[in-house]
C-alpha cells in the first residue's frame, strides 16, 4: 500500500504531465487554427482552467477529485478549497490550493493560500493533508533567469511556515507559447495524517 508521501509525489508528477499535455495541445491548436483560436494558452489568468484539468486528469490515475470542496469537518461555512483529492487506500483526503506563479513578480499569492491552509486547523484526522500546488510558465518574451531559484526561495518561505517540500518539477516545453513549465507541491500535515 503506497504511503501518503508516495501519493503526493505521484500527484505532483501526474499534475505536471497533465499541464504539459494541455500546453502541447493548445500549441497545436494555435498553430493549426490561428485565426479561430487566438488565445488558447492555459497560463495567464486561467487558474480555474488548470484546476479543471487537474480535476479531470487525476481521476484516470485512480484519485477521486472534488472541485471547490470543503473539509469533511468544515472549519467555516464559506471556506472552499480549490481541489479535494480522495486517497482511498489511506482513508484520507488531500486538500489542494492551486496557484499560478510565473517568473515575473513575487509569490505573495502562494503564501496567501498557504496561510489559509494553516489557519483552517481542522480537527478531523482525514482533513489533515493540505497542500499548495504551484505552477508557472516562462514564455518566449520572458527570461528564465531566476525562475528555478524563485521556486527554491518560495519553497524556503513555505517550509518556514511548516510545509514540507514534496518536489519541484522543471520541464522544457519547446513550443512557441512557452519555453518551460515549472510545478511544485508543498504539503502541510502529511506526517500527522493516517499512514
Amino acid at each position: 500500500m503506497p504511503t501518503i508521501d508516495c501519493h503526493l509525489r505521484h500527484i505532483l508528477s501526474r499534475a505536471t504531465d497533465i499541464i504539459t499535455d494541455e500546453v502541447l495541445n493548445c500549441s497545436s491548436l494555435a498553430e493549426l487554427h490561428a485565426m479561430k483560436f487566438a488565445d488558447v494558452h492555459p497560463a495567464f489568468c486561467r487558474e480555474a482552467h488548470i484546476q479543471s484539468l487537474l480535476f479531470a486528469g487525476l481521476r484516470p490515475a485512480g484519485y477521486f477529485t472534488l472541485a471547490e470542496t470543503t473539509y469533511e469537518t468544515p472549519t467555516s461555512p464559506s471556506r472552499r478549497i480549490d481541489l479535494g483529492v480522495w486517497l482511498p487506500d489511506r482513508d484520507a483526503r488531500l486538500y489542494l490550493e492551486v496557484e499560478q506563479c510565473g517568473p515575473q513578480a513575487g509569490f505573495q499569492y502562494v503564501l496567501r493560500d498557504a496561510r489559509k491552509l494553516i489557519e483552517d486547523r481542522s480537527t478531523n484526522p482525514r482533513d489533515q493533508i493540505r497542500a499548495v500546488f504551484v505552477y508557472g510558465f516562462s514564455g518566449p518574451e520572458s527570461r528564465e533567469d531566476g525562475f528555478r531559484e524563485k521556486y527554491e526561495s518560495m519553497g524556503a518561505a513555505l517550509e518556514e511556515k511548516g510545509f514540507t517540500r514534496v518536489g519541484i518539477n522543471y520541464r522544457k516545453l519547446g513550443v512557441k507559447l512557452f519555453n518551460c513549465l515549472q510545478t511544485g507541491l508543498w504539503a502541510l500535515g502529511s506526517s500527522r495524517a493516517p499512514q
